[in-house]
């Protein structure tokens, strides 16, 4: 088997280090044969630990912060841990990066660094969301704020070439040659005269499209019922559907956590003894065990990491605000993703969704 080596940026997302150096041990330790390059500052952050023999760090003092804006990134960003990383993959020390840094900065920097594939404008932040179903690829997520009806048109070809490079579909089984991924475009209403004029547009080029199975509009409710293989939007509608969807998710948990625990603290005083027992009688019920798996299902931590398609390379985008266990998930879906992935070259794959 093939060794895969990721570049790790150390110093990306609100943690940093604290978060990102614990997971790549702590994965590195449960898979020897992937090979971690961490860059990060080992002045600031030294390490106090024998490392995994699998596991290289590179000094970098240089740091992206959150706060950085693109243009910065670009004039001062490529002897940053983000910019380090992204440079092995370029070289092909690394077969791929992730980080938890700017978003901005890294889209800027991919480009620079990595490049464009030829006839997409723009790359997009796409990921897997769990369905009745099994999963559908979504993009973008925050890349591309606001998208001409041709970008939407590319964000759908660049989600079935994913659909196609990846083992792990939206039917949870490997595409054959002759499957047509389906498309759907996130709208204000299923009807064909809903939206803005640019959904309208892409909708109406989509539907030329032989190499696509497009299939119309759906609403936000539809996303997680497995109703297509890809949900296409521009990255403002898709940023806030899904940090809408891990609020959400996150409430129901803590409330059923705590109605687990506590019991229904909002019942009036008469009924106080009752809710006690019936907390009780749920705590020690086998119906703990069947809410336990529903919060692990649930747990919007599990589906942490987005790829930037689009750019010259393996790309992967975790959420900035996560701690190490969130990281370590997206760590764990990009080396099975790495491990799954058909021999055919992206790019190759990407031509054959160009009409």
């Amino acid at each position: 088997m093939t060794t895969l080596r990721i570049a790790v940026d150390a110093m990306g997302g609100d943690l940093g280090w604290g978060a990102t150096f614990p997971a790549v041990i702590k994965e590195a330790s449960a898979q020897p044969s992937v090979e971690f390059i961490i860059y990060g500052n080992q002045i600031d952050y030294p390490i106090e630990q024998s490392l995994p023999s699998n596991v290289t760090c590179v000094h970098v003092e240089q740091q992206i912060k959150m706060t950085d804006v693109p243009t910065q990134a670009l004039r001062y960003g490529r002897q940053s841990s983000m910019g380090m990383a992204l440079q092995a993959v370029k070289s092909s020390r690394a077969d791929a990066c992730i980080t938890a840094g700017n978003t901005g900065a890294l889209v800027a920097l991919s480009r620079h660094i990595l490049g464009i594939h030829n006839s997409i404008d723009r790359p997009a932040l796409c990921k897997m969301m769990p369905t009745h179903l099994g999963c559908s690829y979504m993009l973008d997520l925050g890349a591309t704020i606001n998208c001409s009806a041709k970008q939407l048109v590319d964000f759908a070809r660049l989600g079935a070439a994913l659909y196609e490079y990846t083992a792990s579909v939206a039917s949870n089984k490997k595409p054959t040659a002759t499957a047509i991924p389906s498309v759907r475009l996130l709208n204000i209403g299923s009807e064909h005269f809903k939206g803005m004029g640019v959904i309208r547009d892409a909708g109406i080029q989509l539907q030329t499209m032989q190499s696509l199975d497009y299939q119309g509009f759906i609403e936000g409710d539809a996303i997680y019922r497995g109703v297509a293989d890809i949900i296409v939007c521009d990255g403002f509608v898709g940023n806030i559907a899904l940090k809408t969807s891990e609020g959400v998710a996150r409430y129901m948990v803590d409330s059923l956590r705590s109605a687990l625990s506590n019991g229904d603290a909002s019942g009036i005083e008469n009924n106080k003894e009752n809710n006690k027992k019936d907390s009780f009688a749920l705590q020690n019920s086998p119906t703990k065990s069947l809410v336990r798996k529903w919060q692990a299902t649930c747990d919007p931590g599990q589906y942490n990491g987005a790829y930037l398609l689009g750019v010259k390379g393996t790309v992967v985008k975790s959420h900035g605000g996560v701690g190490g266990t969130e990281f370590s998930y997206a760590l764990k879906m990009l080396i099975d993703q790495l491990r799954q992935k058909t021999t055919a070259d992206f790019a190759d794959i990407l031509v054959k969704y160009s009409h």
